[in-house]
């Protein structure tokens, strides 16, 4: 019985960090839309978010990036992309933009 427990136990962990995962389909996604709307201004390889540091304007976090790719910061110069993606879309673009960074 003990070990009955301890399997699904394991089984229950090891899917919900399957579930966490990003798909290929959806990272390949959120590259691409990277590319098509933000790499003209931000470079195709992230290299001006890159250079920049902890000095993000808007903040470095999960909740920053987002509010600002959806919301847009006119004053800069920074579209909303909220009529283009959706929070999915906007969504999978944040933790791609966060992952690529890291690198």
């Amino acid at each position: 019985m003990q070990q009955t427990k301890v399997l699904f136990f394991l089984l229950i962990t090891f899917w919900g960090i399957v579930q966490c995962q990003p798909s290929k389909k959806i990272v390949s996604q959120a590259a691409t839309n990277y590319l098509e709307h933000c790499g003209h201004c931000h470079g195709r390889n992230l290299e001006h978010l890159k250079e920049k540091g902890d000095k993000w304007i808007f903040g470095k976090t999960y909740e920053a990036i987002f509010k600002v790719t959806k919301e847009g910061a006119q004053e800069m110069g920074m579209p909303a992309w909220s009529a283009v993606l959706s929070d999915e879309e906007i969504k999978n673009l944040t933790n791609y933009i966060l992952k690529t960074i890291e690198k």
